[in-house]
């Protein structure tokens, strides 16, 4: 699988490329990114739940021949795995919970996400990175 983000997914005309297989999600990973609005909530549980599993972030491959040499999917995608690719889907964030590769307005998911302050993240970062 190749290193793709929610934003490789836009099309021209903003909408969603649909991944879906027989009606249900195909569960390929496609939707992860390392960028992603969240709570300081979805931080706090998030953190308690990879350091009572032990979860490492996981790295995916990175094409060479770019320019530059950075891993945008989500750290916490294992694409080792056929199905039930992400390591904390227990505590997931609202956004990966909302979100479907379906022809779907952003603009819906936003609203959605409206009820709680949330704050852009680089979620490889925020969870492997930060010592605070």
């Amino acid at each position: 699988m190749n290193s793709k983000t929610i934003g490789d997914f836009l099309e021209q005309n903003g909408e969603i490329t649909d991944f879906f297989v027989d009606n249900k999600c195909s569960e390929c990973g496609q939707c992860c990114s390392n960028a992603l609005p969240l709570s300081n909530h979805e931080i706090n549980t998030i953190k308690a739940y990879i350091k009572r599993h032990g979860i490492k972030a996981q790295s995916q491959p990175v094409n060479v021949m770019a320019k530059r040499l950075v891993d945008f999917t989500c750290p916490f995608l294992d694409d080792s795995k056929p199905s039930h690719k992400c390591t904390i889907y227990e505590v997931r964030p609202q956004i990966c919970r909302l979100f479907t590769c379906r022809k779907y307005s952003m603009q819906d998911i936003a609203k959605k996400l409206s009820d709680v302050q949330r704050r852009k993240c680089d979620v490889r970062q925020t969870f492997f990175e930060d010592k605070g």
